[in-house]
């Protein structure tokens, strides 16, 4: 609840870790309890050195199977909202940029009061506190953050 109101417009950002699934639970029991609407996305990104000569595959197939890649995890996502009768958008955003921009960018957009998201996603850097992504969004998104462990 946003300073003791429900929240009305939630985001959920989501890549598939365990700590996603987690964000996405508590999302949908936010949407739930404060009848808001829910949006689920996923952020297509590929590889900023590419690999070159015989084999090593063009770009353009790249961003194609990213952007696949992001949609079968929404696909998911959309399967578990259901079985909670809860009703979901979900979005795949262009991760060009960074990740967390994507996600800023997108809540901004959209005019979420709220971003609920993992405190590490798939990559398997450790960072002391929180990953990188859901630093960049406590650090610059203009709504509250909720970072689910």
């Amino acid at each position: 609840m946003a300073q003791g109101r429900p929240f009305s417009n939630i985001l959920v950002a989501y890549d598939g870790s365990a700590s996603a699934q987690g964000a996405l639970d508590v999302a949908i029991e936010m949407a739930k309890s404060d009848r808001a609407r829910l949006t689920a996305v996923s952020v297509s990104t590929v590889p900023t050195a590419l690999p070159l000569g015989p084999g090593g595959g063009g770009f353009d197939k790249m961003v194609s199977e990213s952007r696949k890649e992001a949609k079968d995890l929404l696909e998911k996502v959309k399967e578990r909202a259901a079985k909670s009768d809860i009703k979901i958008s979900t979005e795949v955003l262009n991760g060009s940029h960074g990740v967390a921009a994507a996600i800023v960018n997108y809540a901004e957009d959209k005019k979420s009061d709220l971003i609920v998201m993992g405190t590490r996603g798939r990559t398997r850097l450790k960072k002391m506190l929180l990953g990188s992504v859901a630093q960049g969004v406590v650090t610059y998104a203009s709504c509250t953050v909720m970072v689910v462990r």
